[in-house]
């Protein structure tokens, strides 16, 4: 026996638009008894998308964000839990948090850890983690398991008390440190194996700038 398709009208269309827990989107301006199926094209990202009309106002929006609000699934992101950004059947989705979302990319899907990311350079595994809006730089290391474990401490110890980790640099960028000695902050990168100092800064921001050019110029070939 076929199952039954449900239909929910798209928030703020007045009823000129369904959207279906399957993912199909409808609309009722030509057809008012039976709807016409709207196209869906995919994002660059992607996310399925359909054009429709509100308040005389064309839109291109995500069919999992049309579904999220009809279907009232709650507040926060969405994600998908097969991994397919074009699969918006009402069971492959989930509402949950931008880390929770992050967490479920292919890229983690298929083994690689969080919060861990090989520096092809020297073949090492450098740890970060965002908290508060602010990336934090946890360290190089040798492996990709100690990378992942220091992130899974950072943010034990985010959740648990409210601790901000701090590189042991005092910097949250990789490369730069404070320096007491003249309350500035210093800028190095290493290449080839060997530390280049790239300059004393009156901010940890503008030191990490110039850590960010350098780097830009090593891959570019240009001179710094």
């Amino acid at each position: 026996m076929t199952r039954k398709e449900t239909w929910k009208d798209v928030v703020g269309s007045d009823g000129d638009y369904q959207v279906s827990d399957i993912g199909r989107v409808r609309s009722f301006k030509i057809d008012k008894i039976n709807g016409k199926i709207r196209k869906i094209n995919i994002s660059a990202l992607g996310y399925a998308k359909v054009g429709i009309r509100i308040n005389n106002k064309r839109k291109f929006l995500s069919v999992h964000k049309l579904m999220q609000d009809s279907f009232i699934l709650g507040v926060g992101d969405i994600d998908h839990i097969n991994g397919n950004r074009c699969d918006n059947r009402l069971k492959n989705l989930r509402v949950c948090t931008s880390r929770e979302n992050s967490q479920n990319l292919n890229r983690h899907r298929m083994g690689r850890l969080v919060g861990a990311t090989l520096w092809k350079r020297n073949g090492r595994w450098r740890s970060q983690i965002k908290l508060n809006n602010t990336k934090v730089h946890l360290g190089i290391f040798d492996t990709e398991v100690e990378a992942h474990n220091a992130y899974k401490i950072a943010l034990y110890n985010f959740n648990e008390n409210g601790v901000l980790p701090t590189h042991k640099s005092s910097s949250r960028y990789l490369g730069i440190s404070f320096t007491k000695r003249n309350k500035k902050w210093k800028a190095r990168f290493k290449f080839n194996g060997e530390w280049l100092y790239l300059g004393y800064f009156e901010t940890e921001e503008l030191a990490h700038e110039a850590y960010l050019k350098f780097e830009g110029s090593i891959h570019t070939g240009e001179s710094f």
